[in-house]
């Protein structure tokens, strides 16, 4: 048989794809590129990836096919030469503060395993090494501590654990142990206990009492041996005075009788009881409220609404009882609460329990108790009171936002209990390896691989090798900043992308298909060779790695390029191009790009190739600066920044440099605070000046636009309800008495489809695989019942409108002059090719960014305005990234400041003033390299940014 060397596609017809034919070479690094919109993931993720996917979960038993019931088919004929598939995609990972870098790259288990086997235990209170004992030990130590003195020899069987533990007890009266003392009390065990199964309970069953002779060696030793079996290697021996002494065949400590457990790789899993730390529960921090964000103007009195979550004064049982409170302590609540003494303040917040700044959020106050208002608050404090009257503490409480993660004060945000974090190698912990960015983890397990002896290179070398591996994985992909202990949720759709590259590389892998999104997101022109030498290896593993991207490196570098389009939704879903990239570069653009309606990808990559570039023209230099001074969070070391207002800034450096901390963590909630005049947390900077032309600060994230599947463009716009009221005002309509509300799909028993409840699918959930999703059989994905898809705008139905891209619709409703304002903002940041009622869960991060700034600009307000973005280029082709520009010029050229968090040196070079950080990421970065226009940049020396922008600014 002829060896297969194509993937080939037929009659792919999925989403907007126009039965598209296609075919590639296998083994090969294959990027598939077009503007947004133009149908590149319709084509790599819901036809070659679901398809393959498809197949090899019908390939599997019948009994195990049996869990696939529902899994859609992509609409396409056929694809030949498929091998196994895989997808790695950006999305976010689940908001699970559990899942971490470590846990994602497999790392960390690598680290437990490693402390568990060659580690070395420290007492956490006299800090000496901890010891281990043999019985002979045990009793050469007993007979000449207790000579001639009567002891009490006691087997601890359960340690602070709940349950009733009847059977047990009673199992050990019928061995003939006919006494224990539970929970410090000790009883007879004739007759049965009764224990609390609810409670914690500490149960030892006592052994023997015996004076410690020569006489009596050989019952002592028997007594010894019985209570170290049933203590499983514990005894604990009381002396006359009632003190305890603990023995222990495990690590102990010789100075406080502290007693470890063997070490396991499991007391080192945070995600285990034996692990975590009893505080934390192994999350690293602890819900606390903050109270100094409830005073927001202490020159207010209590009456006046100086407490916030209680507001201004009214005649409620609260008030009454706050009022009897104060003055019982001698004060008003009609005076400024600054005028309150601290101390009663404090008595005030928390009552008689803590008199601390913060406290942890109490689990304790559930269910109702018969209290007065005013008793809870003597004996909780007005954070008490509000926590049981009105939930703060849930997250759907408004007061929410004034809870906050505080670092676990027993394992200092190490997650571990204190018996794990002492065991150490090379003096070094497991709590501070992972804290460490991987660059340090590099170097530490290079240096203790090679100073190991013989006894622990033979239980250590080989994961130790398997850690360097994997840590240069990542390294390789441009991640090594990031620690160990990061969560996942705190990291770009991008990185995590990468995090998984960094696995399969390691996989040994052959014969498959990767098909990765946008892997170069969030990553800096110097990293991204990396990137792709890491992708090419991965190639050259025999394997076929498909790409979606926009990355002019990543697009030269490719074996073989598709380009998708010639524009977005119904203009895309073709082939415009489909072979080498030489082949790429000497194309001629189609007639649709040379009449300029479209810049497709061979008309960029020509252009830039090209000598003698125009240099961007420059606005005027900056006439006025806003200065934050001694930034000092995370990894910044405090430089001066310098952001000139009503210029268009560039916040650039590698990843890890420190570009989010600086603007999102330190100069927004500083700005937030100064111009609000609210108590808002922000990371420690000395002073902040030059910001008082500034009315409002805009920050447009990458952040979701709604929580769940029913939020939409249309409705995040508001140009839903315009659209139902248009509905509704239609003469078929009125005559069948339909209100706007009937053209909802959120409102229950109006006019929405029960069946899918207005979702227009039925969510289809698989063991085996992620849950899926399909139309609802019903109303067809309509989601209204045929009454309502009855009445008609131009012979659309109101669910048929929901199908429209946003450049349909413009074209449907351009006399209705409401809908048409709120869509065509839309259009103007490149995002024409959305559905009204794509499920917003679907969007991608740079989308919701996009359609967050084209809201803004629905209504824009002239000047005085600071605009924040966060790498709104992601997932841009180079002809989006043109349409951004135009909307960032004139946003600047109304008079606002528009600061952008950006590594497309595209986007840079038409920046009226760049900040770049470095010189590296983590701890080797949070530097100010230098402030300027792009040209004084490139005349940095050590700047990257300055390195690669020079080549794109100079000829």
């Amino acid at each position: 048989m002829d060896k297969i060397t194509q993937v080939s596609i037929r009659g792919a017809n999925e989403h907007n794809l126009q039965n598209v034919d296609l075919s590639f070479p296998r083994f090969s690094l294959v990027v598939i590129t077009g503007v947004s919109g133009s149908g590149k993931s319709s084509l790599a993720f819901d036809t070659l990836y679901r398809e393959g996917y498809y197949r090899y979960m019908r390939s599997m038993s019948v009994k195990s096919s049996n869990f696939m019931l529902g899994l859609r088919r992509p609409d396409v004929e056929d694809i030949s030469g498929l091998s196994p598939i895989i997808s790695i995609s950006q999305k976010r990972s689940r908001r699970n503060p559990r899942s971490t870098v470590g846990t994602l790259t497999d790392i960390y288990h690598h680290l437990r395993l490693l402390f568990a086997r060659i580690g070395i235990a420290y007492s956490y209170q006299s800090g000496k090494k901890m010891i281990q004992q043999t019985e002979d030990d045990m009793m050469a130590d007993i007979s000449t501590r207790f000579e001639g003195k009567k002891i009490v020899l006691w087997a601890p069987v359960v340690t602070n654990r709940r349950g009733n533990y009847r059977a047990m007890l009673e199992r050990y009266f019928q061995l003939g142990f006919v006494r224990a003392r539970i929970d410090g009390k000790s009883c007879s065990l004739r007759g049965g206990v009764r224990l609390d199964r609810f409670k914690y309970h500490t149960i030892e069953i006592w052994i023997d009492e015996v004076e410690v002779l020569e006489s009596e060696r050989n019952r002592l030793l028997n007594s010894l041996r019985l209570a170290l079996k049933e203590g499983e290697g514990i005894l604990l021996v009381e002396d006359q005075k009632g003190k305890e002494h603990v023995f222990s065949k495990r690590l102990k400590d010789p100075e406080s009788d502290l007693v470890y457990r063997d070490p396991q790789p499991s007391h080192f899993s945070f995600n285990t009881q034996e692990g975590a730390c009893p505080q934390c529960r192994g999350l690293g921090f602890v819900r606390k409220i903050d109270a100094s964000l409830w005073i927001g103007n202490p020159q207010k009195t209590i009456a006046e609404g100086g407490i916030i979550p209680l507001g201004r004064y009214r005649r409620t049982q609260i008030f009454y009882a706050l009022e009897m409170f104060l003055q019982e302590h001698g004060q008003s609540i009609r005076e400024p609460i600054s005028q309150i003494p601290q101390s009663k303040l404090n008595l005030f917040l928390y009552g008689k329990e803590s008199m601390k700044g913060d406290i942890v959020l109490r689990t304790d106050l559930k269910g109702p108790e018969k209290l007065s208002y005013l008793e809870i608050l003597e004996e909780y404090g007005i954070i008490g009171l509000l926590e049981r009257v009105k939930g703060i503490g849930r997250r759907s409480s408004p007061w929410y936002r004034y809870v906050r993660n505080l670092e676990c004060s027993v394992c200092q945000g190490q997650r571990l209990q204190q018996s794990a974090l002492h065991v150490k190698i090379k003096g070094v912990g497991i709590g501070e390896v992972s804290s460490w960015s991987l660059s340090q983890v590099h170097t530490w397990a290079k240096e203790v691989l090679d100073s190991l002896d013989e006894d622990e290179g033979l239980l250590g070398s080989e994961l130790l090798e398997s850690i360097l591996r994997r840590v240069q994985a990542i390294e390789d992909v441009g991640l090594p900043y990031l620690s160990l202990n990061r969560p996942l949720h705190t990291i770009s759709g991008g990185e995590v992308q990468r995090l998984r590259l960094s696995v399969q590389l390691n996989s040994n892998l052959v014969g498959a298909i990767y098909v990765f999104d946008e892997p170069s997101i969030g990553l800096h022109a110097r990293d991204n060779q990396n990137l792709i030498r890491s992708l090419k290896r991965l190639r050259d593993k025999q394997n076929t790695v498909v790409v979606v991207e926009h990355d002019r490196d990543m697009i030269l570098s490719a074996d073989h390029v598709v380009d998708v389009g010639p524009g977005a939704g119904k203009e895309g879903g073709r082939i415009v191009f489909s072979g080498n990239v030489e082949e790429l570069v000497a194309s001629t653009p189609s007639e649709t790009e040379k009449n300029g309606k479209i810049l497709g990808t061979a008309y960029y990559l020509q252009n830039l190739s090209q000598k003698g570039k125009p240099k961007p023209q420059r606005r005027q230099k900056p006439k006025k600066f806003m200065t934050l001074k001694g930034a000092r969070g995370h990894n910044l070391k405090g430089d001066p920044v310098h952001i000139p207002l009503k210029n268009f800034v560039c916040i650039t450096g590698l990843s890890g440099s420190g570009k989010s901390t600086l603007i999102r963590d330190t100069l927004l909630p500083a700005l937030q605070k100064h111009l609000k005049k609210t108590q808002i947390p922000t990371l420690p900077y000395d002073s902040l000046e030059g910001f008082e032309d500034l009315d409002k600060v805009v920050e447009v994230d990458q952040s979701p636009i709604g929580r769940t599947s029913r939020s939409n463009p249309a409705t995040y716009t508001g140009v839903w309800e315009d659209i139902r009221n248009l509905y509704a005002g239609l003469q078929s309509a009125m005559v069948r008495g339909l209100s706007s509300s009937h053209f909802s799909f959120n409102v229950k028993s109006r006019g929405r489809c029960e069946t899918c409840k207005g979702l227009g699918e039925i969510l289809i959930e698989h063991i085996l695989s992620e849950d899926d999703y399909m139309p609802c059989e019903m109303c067809q994905g309509l989601r209204f019942l045929p009454e309502i898809l009855k009445v008609r705008y131009k012979g659309l139905s109101i669910g048929e409108v929901l199908r429209l891209a946003v450049d349909q619709a413009l074209e449907v409703f351009d006399s209705e002059h409401r809908i048409v304002r709120k869509l065509d903002w839309i259009q103007k940041v490149g995002m024409g090719y959305i559905s009204l009622g794509q499920s917003s869960n679907t969007l991608s991060g740079g989308e919701c960014q996009r359609l967050k700034l084209g809201s803004k600009l629905m209504n824009p307000e002239r000047g005085k305005n600071l605009y924040v973005l966060d790498e709104p280029t992601t997932g841009l082709h180079f002809s989006d990234v043109k349409q951004l520009l135009d909307i960032i010029h004139q946003l600047v050229d109304a008079g606002n400041t528009v600061i952008i968090i950006e590594h497309n040196l595209d986007v840079v070079k038409w920046a009226d003033y760049v900040v770049d950080l470095g010189p590296e990421g983590g701890h080797e970065g949070g530097h100010v390299m230098g402030e300027g226009s792009p040209e004084d940049i490139i005349q940095i020396k050590g700047s990257h940014t300055g390195s690669h922008l020079r080549s794109i600014l100079e000829d």
